[in-house]
């Protein structure tokens, strides 16, 4: 029985040859003999004579012409089997394929070129890991037999400035590195991450080699330990007193302001190592004063109030106290308008006030000067000592008099008791009947009290107080009366007939001779026959309800006045 490709190749008369079926399974296509051996199935020998025959009849078209890639273990190239195709569906299933003197001669390879390798390197069409020691990308690494290998393994390869090998996980093939410990260092000692020998390094613990003086540490370099170097100190914990300079790396008094004690400020010189905690070093320096600079010796200057009065004038104080530098409300009297200085513990409490003594306080209605230096009312006749003619104190006044005492304070002269002067009336000289104005100017016994007369008031008299116990005499005929007298005080006394007539009439009475009434000037008073025989008998009367209202000796008559 002839195979299907020799049938297929029997139909297709204008092919002139058939190729033979892809190659048993596990079979290479690069292995294969390219010239097919046409038999069939069961291997019997008369299907290739059946086969040949058949060639014949088609005609000769050689032993591997193919139509397309299908009909060969390879690729099919110019109606030919070949073993692959270089570019592209080169026929490789692995690697690429390599030209060959003609296509026939192509074989499928690892690689060609470079660029073929993940690596990069491609040696005798087989991928490699180098072809030299620049190709491995470390100055540690060799190029042997096409493989990078490190000192791990060949330790010949270090030496020079990197002769030890270092070996870590990471670069478990090892490293060529300048030292591994710090005895390896001439100089310095060994950096465990650079593997470099460096001047110094920032290490920490009692006893730890930092290749630095036992008074200095280890400045360490931002990205490189070969520029490493001791200094005295690179934090202010560095620095037994002061703070660390990091411009320098020296310990220094301060820096700035914030190195100082509270209170102090940096002077700020141009070398920081000149600077000192001072006091102040300009007026900026000093919350509401100014500063008392010291030129020979910065550590003296000191924040003051002031130095001058201009310095005071933004403060409470207006005048400066040089002594002290404190600003003061004043320093003397010449300080304050119209008011005394008084001083303080210090210049700073120093007050204007009213007073330094009774002396200061002038006005009688503040005489003394009380221990707030203030002027206030007089508690006794001693604040007024001091007042010309106001020597008595009454309800806080000082006055020229005061009524309780007004027989010594007005020489036996009534005091007047809304002005507290003195006046030229003779204290109780006054008697009944008679006008009077203060009540101290009545005879004792009486009490100057307002009156009337008819239905009007008729002024202030002195009139006999009531007596307790018994009636009212003449001419007292109407009784005992409630009045005030002219110092406010209620009291009782004896009244006269006020309706009918006046005190001053009573007081006429019989004192003079008349012809008609207006010889009797006493408002109140009339001009009355005494005798009735006598037409020349005519006296100054006054009116009468009543004996009671006239006088001890004269009787009311009929008439209505009182007479003898």
């Amino acid at each position: 029985m002839l195979r299907l490709n020799t049938l297929i190749c029997l139909v297709c008369l204008a092919l002139t040859a058939c190729i033979e079926s892809p190659p048993p399974a596990g079979q290479s296509p690069f292995d294969r003999d390219m010239a097919p051996d046409l038999e069939d199935d069961t291997g019997d020998s008369s299907d290739a004579d059946d086969s040949g025959d058949a060639g014949d009849d088609m005609g000769d078209s050689g032993d591997d012409g193919c139509l397309d890639d299908s009909e060969c273990p390879g690729v099919c190239e110019d109606g030919e089997c070949v073993a692959c195709r270089v570019g592209e569906e080169s026929g490789c299933e692995m690697g690429v394929c390599a030209a060959g003197a003609t296509a026939a001669e192509n074989t499928c390879v690892e690689c060609v070129e470079g660029e073929d390798c993940t690596s990069g390197f491609c040696v005798e069409n087989s991928c490699v890991a180098c072809e030299s020691n620049e190709d491995c990308g470390s100055q540690t690494l060799s190029c042997v037999n096409n493989a990078c290998v490190g000192c791990a393994t060949n330790a010949d390869l270090c030496g020079g400035d990197t002769a030890k090998c270092k070996v870590t996980a990471e670069e478990p093939s090892g490293v060529c590195v300048e030292c591994l410990e710090d005895g390896e260092c001439d100089d310095g000692v060994c950096d465990p991450e650079s593997n470099q020998c460096v001047t110094c390094l920032a290490r920490e613990g009692e006893g730890v080699e930092t290749g630095c003086d036992e008074r200095e540490v280890c400045l360490k370099h931002a990205s490189d330990s070969n520029l490493n170097a001791c200094v005295e100190c690179e934090l202010d914990e560095h620095c037994d007193v002061g703070v660390c300079d990091t411009v320098s790396n020296t310990c220094v008094t301060c820096v700035e302001d914030g190195d100082c004690a509270p209170g102090l400020v940096c002077s700020g010189e141009a070398n920081v190592a000149e600077r000192q905690c001072v006091g102040c070093v300009e007026n900026g320096d000093c919350a509401g004063g100014v500063c008392d600079v010291d030129a020979n010796d910065p550590t003296n200057n000191v924040c003051v109030q002031c130095l001058a009065n201009s310095d005071c004038a933004a403060g409470p104080g207006k005048v400066c106290d040089t002594t002290s530098n404190l600003c003061s409300v004043c320093l003397d009297d010449t300080d304050c308008q119209g008011q005394v200085c008084i001083l303080g513990a210090s210049a700073d409490l120093n007050q204007c006030k009213e007073c330094r003594d009774n002396g200061e306080c002038t006005s009688p209605t503040a005489s003394v000067c009380d221990s707030s230096n203030t002027c206030s009312a007089c508690a006794n006749d001693g604040d007024c000592s001091h007042l010309t003619g106001l020597g008595q104190c009454v309800a806080g006044t000082c006055r020229a008099c005061d009524v309780a005492t007004e027989s010594s304070d007005c020489g036996g002269n009534v005091c007047d008791p809304s002005t507290f002067t003195c006046t030229n009336i003779q204290i109780g000289n006054t008697v009944a009947l008679e006008s009077c104005t203060y009540n101290s100017q009545c005879e004792s016994g009486n009490a100057c009290v307002p009156v009337n007369f008819g239905n009007s008031q008729h002024g202030t008299y002195c009139l006999p107080i009531a007596p307790s116990n018994a009636a009212c005499g003449r001419p007292y005929g109407n009784g005992q009366r409630l009045r005030t007298n002219t110092d406010g005080t209620p009291v009782t006394v004896c009244m006269y007939n006020e309706t009918l007539t006046t005190p001053e009439a009573i007081l006429a009475y019989n004192s003079n001779s008349c012809t008609q009434p207006t010889d009797c000037a006493p408002e109140g008073a009339s001009c009355e026959l005494f005798l009735a025989t006598d037409l020349n008998s005519r006296k100054c009367t006054y009116d009468c309800s009543g004996s009671l209202d006239c006088r001890t000796g004269s009787t009311c008559g009929v008439a209505g006045y009182c007479f003898q």
